[in-house]
């Protein structure tokens, strides 16, 4: 049986949904292989997987997918995500937001364009508690707020917290300081692995900078908090509120430091939160791409 050649490029940002396309191509005779976008030198390929990103290398493939899982980041986002569309190329774009560009790539430059929401990867299993509260994802001077060491230094006098994914060097140098009640974990885990984790907590904490950047993106954190119903510590910040609004998520509340915590939180999951390999199987573009010759041959 002759196997075809499929290449995930991707970013240096952590990407769960990888894990669900690699399978998805798998059980259709594609041998997988992912690579760092930087590094991407490969040849003879018959479909690319490319996370946006600007592509920094020629990509020659029979099949070009461009994933724009998320808004582009820092102060000139707009900008970056335009020169993205107008410059990648690609015979596809899936788009997590219906937003200027989702409409550029299908209106003026008429390419196929799919949207496909975000959902969560975790599941729900009960598990004793051992951490009062949970903070998985990156922990960056452009990603959380000024105040996350704060936030974590308070609650460490009264509660027993665990950090879980890349921090940069300004954050874990703080919060290295703080010997009491908190354990670190430095780098992302398998899914499997985090869901035990959050699973094993009983508060999720959701703490996002006000940059503008960030305002209309999504919080997995959130989603996967969500599905093991944990109810959520957060800031009013553009990402929470967003997150909330758009997946009718209620259980959470808004916290000041050094104010009062009520640990005796009811948790009902939101019906809106779908896992993403469910949002994956029943979209249109699971459909389409399982029809495609290159997909079928």
């Amino acid at each position: 049986m002759h196997h075809k050649k499929a290449t995930i490029i991707k970013t240096n940002a952590h990407l769960p949904e990888i894990s669900v396309y690699k399978k998805f191509l798998e059980k259709l005779n594609f041998n997988v292989s992912i690579d760092v976008d930087k590094n991407y030198r490969k040849k003879n390929i018959d479909l690319v997987w490319f996370f946006a990103g600007i592509q920094k290398s020629l990509i020659n493939a029979k099949m070009i997918i461009v994933d724009y899982r998320s808004r582009s980041t820092g102060y000139f986002y707009l900008l970056k995500d335009l020169i993205k569309i107008f410059t990648n190329r690609s015979n596809l774009n899936i788009f997590c937001h219906k937003d200027l560009i989702f409409y550029l790539s299908k209106y003026i430059l008429r390419k196929k364009t799919y949207y496909l929401p975000m959902g969560s990867f975790c599941k729900y299993k009960v598990l004793k508690k051992k951490y009062d509260f949970i903070h998985i994802g990156a922990i960056s001077k452009l990603k959380t707020n000024s105040d996350f060491y704060e936030l974590i230094y308070d609650l460490s006098k009264k509660y027993k917290i665990i950090l879980i994914g890349k921090i940069d060097q300004a954050n874990i140098k703080k919060l290295k300081r703080i010997k009491k009640n908190l354990k670190i974990i430095n780098k992302n885990l398998p899914i499997n692995i985090l869901s035990k984790y959050i699973n094993q907590s009983k508060f999720g904490i959701s703490w996002y900078s006000y940059d503008n950047y960030l305002k209309g993106q999504i919080s997995t954190k959130i989603l996967d908090y969500d599905v093991c119903k944990l109810p959520i510590l957060c800031n009013d910040s553009h990402v929470n509120n967003y997150t909330f609004k758009h997946y009718s998520i209620k259980n959470f509340f808004y916290y000041k430091i050094k104010s009062k915590i009520n640990l005796n939180f009811s948790y009902k999951k939101s019906k809106k939160n779908l896992s993403f390999n469910d949002i994956f199987k029943r979209s249109e573009l699971y459909k389409d791409l399982c029809k495609l010759p290159i997909i079928k041959k």
